[in-house]
């Protein structure tokens, strides 16, 4: 006999829909923290590079390049898996 939970079901894949939209986001704080000159070769992410590239140089239109591309690879992680969901469970976001 099998015990399933239908109240708490849905909520728990429009919450792992949305972290993983998430996914391609990587914090700021922990890598610019950690990083110095002996590793910021190999501690260089995402996030920080953006900040180096609009903050510290001012070539504020590469950052926003940037910034738009991480959004739109998060929004193709959310529409792939809310269609995955939608034909596996037949439940999704929209």
């Amino acid at each position: 006999m099998e015990y399933h939970a239908p109240g708490i079901s849905p909520t728990i894949i429009v919450l792992l829909l949305l972290k993983l939209g998430e996914l391609a986001q990587i914090g700021f704080d922990r890598p610019y923290v950690m990083g110095n000159v002996n590793v910021s070769d190999i501690s260089e992410v995402l996030s920080t590079f953006v900040y180096k590239t609009g903050i510290q140089s001012g070539n504020f239109s590469v950052a926003t390049g940037i910034g738009f591309f991480q959004a739109v690879v998060g929004l193709v992680f959310i529409l792939v898996s809310n269609s995955l969901s939608k034909k596996t469970t037949g439940q999704g976001i929209v």
